[in-house]
């Protein structure tokens, strides 16, 4: 280190050592955009794999799963045409067996009906009589027909009160009320001309079609019993649905099957096939891994050194030059401007050199 008793040396030395940290301070903000731009570099590249690994991975297995479950939708598309294949049997069988059961009950239809058609034509009894409708409403021997009988007369004497009663609030007019009465009165005596000319003439007779209509409504009632019991039942074997029967059993083998083959298939990607594709990716990009993590490296290590030699610098000057220049003073300008007044002899020591630039 140069003597500060000789001012020129001392402040040349100082000035070298100055220009000589700046120049290592460029060279060290370089290293460090080198170092974070290398460094930027390998981590873009690590995330890339990584995503890529993911999206690899995750591709494949959805694919792997996806035609298994293609083939599973295929079995379930056969298992629901053979179910329907199935149902449709099983309806025509019971809708045979039903037939075979309710014939007996059908020709005893068949049979009261023809007697009491020709009962009615040798008494000369009106159409009316053969109706079912006629002898609940002029025959009545069951709650339900009374009922039935009970529920027209009060629908027509609530009409015609609710008439009275809307004609009194002003709301209708009473040519209306009298339509409604003349409704009831009309339905009154067409039931009254009706039971006179059947129940009324020939009561006897009548009471024999009302046996006919009974029986009848007994026949229909078993019918109705036997089609509900054999709908109900839930024995298959009288409908000969063994062969379906075979054909969903093996269905339902060839499901499970297929279903523990997806079982394995994704248990063999999960534990072998998947660290494959891993590692392919990495071979794919392990040369250029190995390109950029030497590159981050050495940057860091070129940046570090750097540092520590601009630490250095750094010390040394305030350990020397401070004390004497100030650190203001310690600058490329300053200093030329201190060695120019060494050389005019406008300043006689360094001491004197930095009052006057004070001054100035």
């Amino acid at each position: 280190m140069a003597d500060i008793n000789s001012p020129k040396e001392f402040l040349q030395e100082a000035l070298s050592m100055v220009d000589t940290l700046n120049e290592d301070r460029t060279v060290l903000q370089q290293n460090n955009a080198s170092r974070s731009e290398a460094e930027n570099k390998l981590e873009t590249l690590k995330k890339n794999i990584e995503q890529e690994k993911t999206k690899t991975v995750n591709s494949r297995r959805e694919d792997l799963e996806a035609e298994y479950n293609r083939k599973l939708r295929i079995i379930d598309n056969d298992v629901a045409a053979i179910e329907g294949r199935r149902s449709k049997a099983r309806k025509q069988g019971v809708s045979e067996r039903v037939t075979a059961q309710t014939a007996g009950f059908k020709a005893e239809i068949a049979n009261y009906k023809a007697q009491l058609d020709a009962f009615c034509k040798e008494n000369k009894l009106s159409g009316l009589c053969k109706s079912p409708l006629y002898h609940k409403l002029f025959m009545p021997a069951r709650l339900g027909d009374w009922i039935l009988i009970l529920f027209i007369v009060a629908l027509m004497i609530g009409s015609l009160v609710g008439a009275i009663y809307l004609l009194s609030q002003h709301k209708i007019t009473v040519y209306t009320t009298i339509g409604v009465a003349m409704v009831d009165i009309a339905l009154a005596l067409l039931y009254a001309f009706i039971a006179g000319r059947t129940r009324g003439k020939h009561p006897n007779e009548v009471r024999v079609c009302r046996q006919f209509i009974d029986e009848i409504a007994k026949c229909k009632k078993g019918i109705e019993n036997v089609t509900k019991n054999i709908q109900n039942d839930t024995d298959d074997s009288p409908y000969n649905l063994g062969s379906f029967d075979a054909e969903l059993q093996a269905k339902a083998q060839e499901k499970a099957d297929l279903e523990m083959q997806k079982t394995q298939a994704l248990y063999q990607f999960d534990a072998v096939t998947k660290q494959q594709l891993i590692n392919e990716i990495d071979g794919t990009y392990a040369q250029r891994l190995t390109d950029l993590t030497t590159a981050a490296a050495e940057t860091k290590a070129a940046a570090e050194e750097m540092a520590q030699k601009v630490s250095m610098e750094e010390n040394q000057i305030n350990g020397t030059y401070v004390q004497y220049l100030g650190s203001k003073n310690l600058n490329h300008e300053t200093i030329e401007r201190m060695i120019a007044l060494v050389d005019t002899g406008e300043a006689a020591s360094v001491t004197d050199e930095v009052s006057r630039l004070n001054a100035k």
